[in-house]
């Protein structure tokens, strides 16, 4: 289970417990390497623009009740959920509610494979069938370019181990100084300021259910409740 809290510094920490003090953003290719303790923000994201729209909607796309899924797409326990969904889906058991996966970038990894899925024009859902067979492991916590660039090979090695193509992966390489990294930490930002404002706490595990913002448990809680 992953954990996150709003402080952004210059650093991508893969660790959970790292990075449940803090999500540490990197420039995987060019920035210097700097400690968290001293870090300035990388990326100024005032003013990007950060799309409404789910990465994916499951269920009924009308309904009026709506249950927002936010996942991270190299966390097992979010691949999990995503397929408990699928499941309900496909059995016919999600009721009269629509199901909103928002996806959010907790470490490089996360942040590769985001860029990738926009690159090759495919769903997370589509993705986690491909990539079931094999685990990604976290990275090293260490912070310096060596391992930076080690976390990077790591998860390029992975992808072409489940058969992502050559071209897409190395068109998918994290430069955190490009509009889609930039995009996406802006719309992290913006949904984990949502997400704590509604949960009223510092840190957060993802996956992470709301309805109504009320937080759940489990997805058949959230199904199951009374929004009266």
């Amino acid at each position: 289970m992953k954990k996150f809290c709003l402080r952004i510094f210059v650093v991508l920490s893969h660790s959970i417990p790292i990075f449940a003090t803090s999500l540490l953003i990197i420039s995987a290719i060019s920035a210097p390497s700097r400690s968290a303790d001293s870090a300035q923000p990388l990326l100024d994201t005032e003013g990007t623009p950060v799309s409404d729209e789910p990465d994916e909607v499951f269920g009924n796309p009308n309904a009026a009740n709506t249950i927002t899924v936010y996942l991270s797409p190299t966390c097992p326990h979010c691949a999990e959920i995503l397929g408990e969904i699928e499941s309900m889906e496909k059995n016919k058991e999600l009721g009269a509610v629509k199901i909103c996966i928002i996806l959010l970038p907790t470490n490089l990894q996360d942040i590769y494979v985001m860029k990738y899925l926009s690159k090759a024009n495919i769903s997370y859902s589509k993705f986690t069938k491909q990539s079931k067979t094999v685990k990604l492991e976290p990275a090293s916590p260490q912070k310096d370019k060596e391992e930076q660039s080690k976390t990077v090979a790591e998860t390029q090695a992975w992808l072409l181990s489940i058969g992502c193509p050559v071209t897409l992966v190395e068109e998918s390489i994290p430069d955190m100084t490009q509009p889609f990294e930039i995009s996406q930490i802006a719309k992290y930002k913006k949904n984990v300021g949502t997400i704590t404002e509604t949960s009223e706490r510092k840190e957060i595990n993802l996956p992470f259910i709301v309805r109504l913002n009320k937080i759940y448990k489990s997805l058949t809680d959230a199904i199951n409740a009374n929004d009266s």
